[in-house]
This record gives C-alpha cells, sequence and structure tokens, in this order.
C-alpha cells in the first residue's frame, strides 16, 4: 500500500461534514495573520498542502466531506500510507455530531485505511461562542461513539478538544502536539 512516503513526512486525512472548518483550520496552521473567513472557499474535491510544525512534517489531504466524491477518499487512501487522521466536527447544531459519527464511521472502515490510525478530534465552536461551555470533550467522544471506534479499529492514539478554528495558531493546540508525538513515536 501507499506510494508517497518519507521517514519525515507523516500523511494526514483532514476530514468532517462540510462546512466544518477543515481549510479553515489547515489555513490557520500556516498563517500568522489573522485570516479573512469570508474569503475562504469550500473544499471541492481534495487540497493538499505540507505543513512543517515543530520537528513533524504534515502531508495534509484536505477532502471534501460531501458523500458524493467519498471515491476520493478511496483513490488517496489506496495510494498513500496514511498515519492519521484530522477530524473536524461542526458544534453549530448537535445535530451535527450525529451526522459526523457517521462520516468517521465510513474513513475509520475504509478498506484501504490500516487499523491503528492516530485521531485528533477538533469540536469547532466557531460561531457559538460559550453557549456549551458546559460541555466538555470526553461528552462530544462519548456522543460520537469514539470509545466503541477505538476498539473496532484500534486507534492507536485519539486526541480531542474544543476549539473556535478562528483562534487556532499552530502553536495553539495541545491535542495537535500529542497527536503528532503519536504520529511519530515509532515505539508501537
Amino acid at each position: 500500500m501507499g506510494g508517497l512516503n518519507t521517514s519525515k513526512t507523516k500523511y494526514v486525512l483532514l476530514y468532517g461534514e462540510p462546512d466544518s472548518g477543515k481549510t479553515l483550520f489547515q489555513y490557520q496552521l500556516q498563517s500568522n495573520i489573522n485570516l479573512n473567513t469570508e474569503e475562504i472557499k469550500s473544499t471541492y474535491g481534495i487540497s493538499y498542502e505540507t505543513l512543517s510544525i515543530g520537528d513533524c512534517e504534515l502531508g495534509m489531504f484536505d477532502l471534501s466531506g460531501s458523500i458524493k466524491q467519498y471515491d476520493i477518499v478511496k483513490i488517496v487512501t489506496k495510494f498513500v500510507d496514511i498515519s492519521g487522521i484530522i477530524f473536524i466536527v461542526s458544534l453549530t447544531t448537535l445535530d451535527r455530531i450525529d451526522e459526523s459519527k457517521d462520516s468517521l464511521e465510513r474513513i475509520l472502515g475504509n478498506n484501504f485505511l490500516n487499523n491503528g490510525q492516530c485521531l485528533y478530534i477538533i469540536y469547532n465552536k466557531k460561531d457559538i461562542g460559550d453557549k456549551l461551555d458546559w460541555m466538555d470533550a470526553n461528552l462530544l467522544d462519548n456522543r460520537l461513539g469514539i470509545p466503541k471506534m477505538k476498539k473496532k479499529y484500534k486507534l492507536k492514539s485519539v486526541e480531542s478538544q474544543i476549539v473556535d478554528i478562528n483562534k487556532v495558531k499552530a502553536g495553539s493546540l495541545e491535542g495537535l502536539v500529542k497527536f503528532q508525538e503519536a504520529l511519530t513515536d515509532t515505539s508501537n
């Protein structure tokens, strides 16, 4: 499996429901300036960027969350050795979590994706302010079905956190740092 792979680059899928904030997240990691979010267009199909964060180089495939374009995910996972998944969940309404659960299950169940993936879940609280301050990542993980998925797909590591993607900067995400460490950990 996987034609693209170097010892330094770790390939990851950036996935989630449409309009959850995937492309904005990727751009926020690349930029030290405030971005005009109105100018960022949703990804149609696939976008690829290489991001150097600390000592880790991430080859990030930003994939449209549209079920109509899921065949692109199959193509990428067939030819690239994917080390991890960054999964974005929009918290604009709690109904989106149920939709996201189906999308995550579809990705993890992909025939070309090896078991033992590293998973980083970002619950994007963009546009909701402090309305969900009573909620924590563990509660959302349970609603998303992470404990069962972790066993079923033998996930190597799972990190999750609630953030406003508009305010993300490369060094500001504790979960991303732990995700990168898990990606580069060769002891497992």
